[in-house]
């Protein structure tokens, strides 16, 4: 697997009578993609935005043109390490990105004190040959950064109560209480993901997670290192409610850096339902509030590079884009017809929800077209995810848009 930039071709299309706007059948793999279609700029050329490798392009009645795109990275990561399995990214002094070719979190360090923010279970997470949980990635990262010092201070910190970020925690404190006995070791978490944490440990449920010691406060709290390093921290959501949104300002001519995770997918659209979120307006006036933050990068926790502001700007765009396409798919789609469900004899009669459910699923595949054609050549996986997120946004223009978010009932 390749992270790919979106790519640019020309292709020549001779005798296709292609026009302005025709469709392409892109076939990837043997999977159908609707992904793009014909720009023409006279004459027999055509151009096409696409971010893959080979590509089938069909055009008109069967017209087909095989063609080897040049794979270029979108920014990405360098491929991760064999003998350690995970890469360390310099951001800024005493800040780097981890990244084990899936997941991202991030390490600060300065003086004597350590951070850790997140322990992603999947790549992260070091099993022994019966598959039991026996390390944590993030700890041989932290002691790649520390060398031969010891810490008088280990902060563990999570950005949300997702374990696929946080699963491999319990055993990185394990192991760090044993290494380091001297230093004074310290969770943390916002208030909602400690209460969340709590409710869920019993004796029948694996201790993935150990529960946080202490709670970051919904106003901004900063933490100042030794060597003057300053995060800040504050409370967000529109994931799961209780985000981390944790910045550290940028000083002379170290960049900027924001970690919030599971909103932003660098190169890439939301993942399903925007990230499963809880409450899609509040997502939307997080990725705002980001933006307030003079940065240079974000790590996001997934995917294949970290992020700049350019990325973040477009998922605004995109949040902001979509529900107004949103808002013209409901207008745009034909009421129901209660006569389909009407016939005694048929299967259907007098199912209700066969019948509502129907007309959501209209609208939300106008909006993925809408979508399809704006965004398509634009960001990876819109074909993937697309109808996902028109589901999230015609459900907020339906049923819950609000005046702070900028938005006002259809």
């Amino acid at each position: 697997f390749l992270p790919l930039s979106i790519l640019y071709f020309e292709i020549c299309l001779t005798g296709s009578g292609h026009q302005d706007g025709s469709s392409l059948d892109l076939v990837l793999g043997g999977d159908y993609v609707p992904f793009c279609s014909v720009r023409s700029r006279g004459g027999s050329e055509a151009v096409l935005w696409v971010g893959f490798g080979w590509v089938s392009v069909q055009v008109g009645e069967g017209e087909a043109l095989w063609f080897r795109a040049s794979l270029t990275g979108n920014g990405a990561s360098n491929p991760v390490r064999e003998e350690y399995r995970y890469n360390l990214e310099l951001l800024r002094p005493g800040v780097f990105a981890v990244w084990d070719g899936v997941y991202y979190a991030m390490i600060v360090k300065g003086g004597g004190r350590i951070a850790f923010l997140d322990f992603p279970l999947n790549q992260f997470a070091k099993y022994d040959a019966d598959g039991v949980l026996v390390g944590s990635r993030m700890v041989d990262a932290g002691l790649e950064v520390l060398g031969s010092e010891v810490p008088e201070y280990i902060d563990m910190v999570y950005s949300h109560d997702h374990y696929d970020h946080i699963g491999s925690s319990q055993v990185a404190y394990s192991t760090l209480k044993d290494m380091f006995p001297s230093a004074e070791i310290r969770i943390w978490s916002s208030f909602r993901v400690k209460n969340r944490l709590e409710s869920r440990q019993s004796k029948n449920t694996p201790f993935r997670a150990p529960i946080p010691t202490d709670a970051i406060e919904r106003n901004s709290s900063d933490w100042v290192f030794p060597d003057g390093l300053t995060i800040s921290f504050s409370i967000t959501s529109g994931h799961v409610g209780g985000d981390l949104l944790v910045n550290i300002p940028r000083t002379g001519s170290a960049r900027g850096v924001v970690f919030v995770v599971d909103f932003i997918f660098p190169g890439y659209v939301p993942f399903r339902n925007f990230a499963f979120t809880n409450d899609f307006g509040a997502y939307i006036r997080t990725i705002r509030r980001v933006l307030k933050i003079d940065f240079d990068v974000v790590v996001s926790g997934h995917l294949h590079r970290v992020g700049a502001r350019t990325d973040v700007e477009l998922y605004l765009k995109l949040a902001n884009d979509i529900v107004e396409i949103a808002k013209e798919a409901i207008m745009e789609a034909p009421p129901p017809d209660p006569s389909t469900i009407s016939d005694p004899n048929d299967p259907r009669f007098a199912n209700s929800f066969l019948l509502v459910n129907e007309y959501l699923d209209s609208i939300d595949e106008i909006c993925f077209a809408k979508l399809l054609l704006s965004y398509g050549c634009r960001i990876n996986a819109v074909d993937v995810f697309g109808v996902s997120l028109c589901s999230v946004a015609t459900e907020y223009v339906r049923i819950s848009p609000r005046k702070e978010d900028g938005f006002a009932p259809v």
